[in-house]
């Protein structure tokens, strides 16, 4: 696929049925109309032209229909489901097409965090983080131009090549049509293949979701056309998780909430920080690791020893320097599962900026570098001093051993002891040098303090927060 091609969004977007050239593209039938949203149905078909693309046929959605593998469904997919005469407005009845043949819908729809709630009065939810998209139609008679708004949902998902689905709806029609006009718009969707490049791992198998906003600048036919409907991608969701915003940020955030969530500063103690919070503050420190797929043992241990939310972090107790133990231990033998990054303010005013740490290549003494940073962070938070014992280099480094012939096991120790102080402690400015490397102008934003009394490390914050989220 040829990236300098306009076109090539198109393709990727709708990839199944131009491959294939096979497809059904239906709509909502009522028992007034055989096709209610005819307009962003008739702009779905113009993108596959005849001949060239006679097996892809428009339809009404009805109970005897023949669903196809590759499934474009246009208007409010409950409606389909349910034959609800309270969801609609007006005289129509829908013509329900029913579970037993949408069901891909459904399940589709399950995996989405965009959900439409409510009859009546309808909104678009996000069911993570519970934000409201709320339609606004002006009062009748009020003399002031003022315009309709209306929300639509786009969803996208290729599980090929028996389920490959993608959904256009709104709260109204207006939505729909919003919705239809994002969907076929050139420009659009090449912003949303933009997007998407920049994500790692991306699995079209995965729910894309795209938020849409409509504007209508209503008159006295109240007629929609497709030239006075003024339609913009919001925001994008991707598996449910991740979500960029087209208005503002350009960039991809997770919105799932973080089961442990806390913040140092200076020589505080750590504090929850409330969940669903937008961590604001730089510089800071932040790492992150998720856990949802590990074996039970490690989310255990943060749950008894962290809390599992905001309210419980609060409340919990310090622990045992035993069970403190068994906690920092287990963290750090998963330590290429965090993300580390060092945020500051640009020098412009603009968005801050991000560092992703380490720097330079994935050697393997760096790699047991990125170990002892997140083993210093976490003794940071639970006040614990690192302590430079041949044991504990043993059991949390096995990487870096490296026992001598000739030697008594007292002399092995120490020869131990002082590569690691040397190679690793005294060498952490490699790959890290934008946390803790000299400068000039300004004091490091952490420093790493030794103790020769006690042979122990403790981390010292001079400009950076630190911030610690787990999600298990």
């Amino acid at each position: 696929m040829h990236h300098g091609c306009r076109t090539d969004a198109r393709h990727f977007f709708y990839r199944p049925f131009y491959e294939t050239k096979r497809g059904h593209i239906v709509g909502l039938a009522t028992t007034v109309e055989n096709m209610r949203d005819g307009l962003p149905i008739s702009q779905v078909a113009r993108l596959f032209p005849l001949f060239e693309y006679e097996g892809i046929v428009v339809e009404p959605g009805r109970r005897s229909i023949q669903p196809g593998q590759n499934l474009i469904v246009v208007g409010w997919h409950s409606l389909f489901i349910d034959a609800d005469p309270d969801s609609v407005s007006g005289p129509e009845l829908p013509a329900s097409v029913g579970t037993a043949k949408f069901g891909r819908i459904v399940r589709l729809n399950d995996r989405c965090c965009l959900r439409i709630n409510g009859k009546r009065k309808r909104a678009v939810v996000n069911s993570v983080t519970k934000r409201r998209y709320e339609p606004f139609r002006p009062e009748r008679g009020d003399r002031r131009r003022q315009e309709e708004i209306d929300y639509g949902v786009i969803r996208r998902c290729f599980r090929g090549p028996t389920e490959n689905t993608i959904v256009m709806e709104g709260l109204h029609r207006l939505g729909t049509l919003a919705a239809a006009k994002v969907a076929t718009d050139p420009v659009f969707l090449e912003a949303v293949l933009d997007a998407i490049r920049k994500l790692d791992g991306y699995d079209e198998a995965a729910p894309l979701e795209i938020l849409v906003r409509g504007e209508f600048d209503d008159d006295d036919d109240e007629i929609y056309s497709l030239a006075r409907v003024r339609a913009v991608p919001v925001a994008m969701v991707y598996n449910a998780q991740w979500v960029y915003d087209f208005v503002d940020g350009l960039e991809w955030r997770d919105q799932l909430p973080w089961n442990v969530h806390i913040a140092a500063a200076g020589e505080a103690d750590p504090q929850p920080v409330p969940s669903r919070h937008r961590d604001t503050i730089v510089p800071r420190l932040e790492l992150r690791a998720d856990f949802r797929d590990h074996e039970v043992d490690l989310p255990r241990l943060c749950r008894d020893l962290l809390g599992d939310d905001c309210r419980a972090q609060a409340e919990q107790k310090p622990p045992s320097e035993e069970a403190a133990t068994r906690l920092i231990e287990a963290l750090i033998a998963e330590s290429d599962s965090f993300d580390i990054e060092l945020w500051d303010a640009s020098r412009k005013g603009e968005k801050p900026w991000v560092r992703y740490l380490p720097e330079g290549a994935g050697t393997a003494i760096r790699g047991v570098r990125t170990r002892f940073l997140i083993h210093l962070v976490v003794c940071r938070l639970l006040g614990c001093p690192f302590r430079v014992t041949a044991a504990n280099i043993r059991r949390n480094y096995p990487d870096f051993q490296r026992e001598l012939r000739g030697k008594t096991p007292e002399e092995q120790d120490r020869d131990l002891e002082s590569r690691f102080i040397g190679q690793v402690a005294g060498r952490l400015s490699e790959g890290f040098a934008p946390l803790v490397g000299s400068s000039r102008r300004k004091r490091n934003y952490l420093s790493r303090r030794f103790n020769r009394a006690t042979r122990s490390y403790t981390l010292k914050l001079e400009r950076a927060v630190l911030v610690l989220k787990l999600r298990f």
